[in-house]
């Protein structure tokens, strides 16, 4: 890579993750997710995240992330426009509803496991115990009524209002309203209400938490589900600082408005 080239890299890894630390100040979660997911994978950036401070970032294969001595940054070692385009049109999309910060990308976790996995007897990490102690409490629990609901790769489902208009699939791009809370202190975290602005998505292309992906596949246009999902499938040890602890349970209460 030519000093040009690690120039500009340099440069639009600064710009994203000054970016991506605006958006978790506000509270914009799916951003900065979204932005981390960039960063790993167009760029081989680490990012560590400080709850009372900016992102820490390094270059995964060890390489220096300090500008070459001398360099004075001008429009011409910046990313282009153009090298820009897809990530601006995506923001334009997914940041019009005010303030609706939305359910990021899933967190990359390296204990996380991956459903039909084929080790026999494998001793689980004590991060798996905890979450399928998570989904057992749910699974038990419950004096209000209600259906227990189904399990589906450690996602409760349960159907609160069958809808009547299309199934969401996967590939298509959703819009829906919601209201995630902490299942600990059913505090809310996050939601989007407003029926004129819906969060919208592509379903099962990694855009959401994993949870997401696997609850609102199969919801009817008007439909409402509950999705409680374990830390596994949601922000898991990281946790998405300073609203969401690690190791959280999270709970949504997710209707669909469109599908296209």
């Amino acid at each position: 890579m030519g000093d040009a080239e690690r120039i500009a890299k340099i440069l639009a890894v600064r710009d994203l993750v000054k970016e991506r630390d605006t958006a978790r100040k506000e509270g914009n979660f799916i951003k900065s997710d979204r932005l981390r997911e960039t960063l790993s994978g167009n760029y081989g950036v680490e990012v560590v995240d400080q709850v009372n401070g900016p992102s820490g970032w390094k270059f995964k294969d060890g390489t220096s992330k300090k500008l070459p001595a001398g360099t004075i940054p001008s429009r011409a070692t910046e990313p282009s426009e153009s090298s820009l385009k897809k990530r601006k049109r995506d923001d334009d999309e997914e940041a019009k509803p005010a303030k609706s910060s939305g359910t990021a990308k899933k967190a990359s976790e390296a204990s996380a496991s991956t459903p039909g996995s084929a080790s026999k007897k494998a001793k689980p990490t004590p991060e798996q115990e905890r979450n399928r102690a998570a989904v057992a409490q749910v699974l038990g629990g419950g004096s209000s009524g209600k259906s227990a609901g189904r399990n589906v790769n450690g996602v409760l489902i349960e159907d609160i209002k069958i809808g009547s208009g299309p199934t969401a699939q996967s590939g298509q791009r959703v819009k829906v309203n919601y209201v995630g809370r902490l299942k600990t202190n059913n505090k809310v975290f996050d939601s989007s209400t407003n029926p004129k602005k819906p969060f919208g998505f592509i379903l099962g292309r990694g855009e959401v938490i994993s949870g997401w992906d696997i609850g609102v596949s199969g919801l009817r246009v008007g439909g409402t589900r509950r999705l409680t999902i374990p830390p596994e499938k949601a922000y898991g040890r990281h946790g998405a600082p300073p609203t969401i602890p690690s190791n959280a349970t999270l709970v949504f209460d997710v209707t669909l408005i469109e599908v296209r």
